[in-house]
């Protein structure tokens, strides 16, 4: 897949895709042509079976600084649906994406960058990583979910009312990030968990994505149920018995 302001990288003997976002001179703003290209390949990763892992990343200097500005102020009346529809396609794919994204973030993630980030399963960050949800500021509102399940409803108030930036340090106290690396390092850990992930049988981990986002609205009750009736599903395959045949062999040795 080649595209203009994405680089896919491929390890196809990994069985992972690094996405780069590639419109450094204008801070990887998300303009309509950059959304359409992540649309797109995540569609096509999405059904890619050699594929079991992403990672998504910016630059050392910049993940994104969001929505293209320049975009948001020519929005009226005429172009407002079509604007918001790309916007919500791209971050929609994002989200029901079926298979574990790891995002890398070094230097600012604002705004739409923001959001790509949190949209992510897990986020590794550089020690410049800097969060903002910045639409406030420009009088226009946020997304809230599913970025409130990772720092709790007070924090993402906070975050979204007041503007607020917070370097990688605080973002990975209050849960925002998984883990904080050095620059020279962020992009290597990212990668290296993406290739552990992916090592794994991709049915059982792609089940455990389905089953954790279908248990958040549940229920403990019913999601206590849902969770067993995917359990069952893997529990006895030739797959888990094999490989739970050779751990206790290997630890007996």
């Amino acid at each position: 897949m080649n595209y203009e302001f994405l680089a896919v990288e491929l390890d196809s003997g990994a069985h992972t895709v690094l996405l780069r976002l590639n419109r450094a001179e204008k801070k990887n703003a998300l303009n309509f042509a950059l959304r359409g290209e992540i649309l797109h390949c995540l569609l096509k990763l999405a059904q890619d079976d050699s594929v079991h892992a992403v990672v998504i990343t910016g630059s050392d200097e910049i993940f994104s600084a969001g929505l293209d500005l320049r975009e948001v102020s020519s929005i009226g009346p005429e172009n407002k649906d079509e604007f918001l529809d790309s916007v919500k396609s791209m971050f929609n794919a994002l989200a029901l994406f079926p298979k574990p994204v790891i995002s890398a973030v070094s230097g600012p993630a604002y705004a739409g960058g923001f959001d790509l980030a949190c949209l992510c399963d897990i986020r590794i960050a550089s020690e410049t990583a800097r969060f903002q949800q910045t639409e406030v500021i420009h009088g226009i509102t946020q997304l809230v979910t599913p970025h409130w399940m990772c720092v709790g409803l007070n924090r993402i108030k906070e975050l979204a009312w007041t503007g607020r930036a917070i370097g990688a340090q605080e973002a990975l106290r209050i849960g925002l990030v998984n883990h904080v690396h050095p620059v020279s390092e962020y992009m290597g850990a990212a990668m290296d968990m993406a290739r552990t992930i992916a090592s794994y049988d991709p049915r059982a981990v792609q089940a455990s994505k389905r089953m954790i986002n279908d248990c958040l609205p549940m229920s403990l009750e019913a999601a206590m149920q849902h969770q067993f009736l995917v359990i069952a599903q893997f529990f006895g395959s030739p797959g888990s018995k094999q490989s739970a045949g050779g751990f206790v062999d290997k630890k007996h040795k």
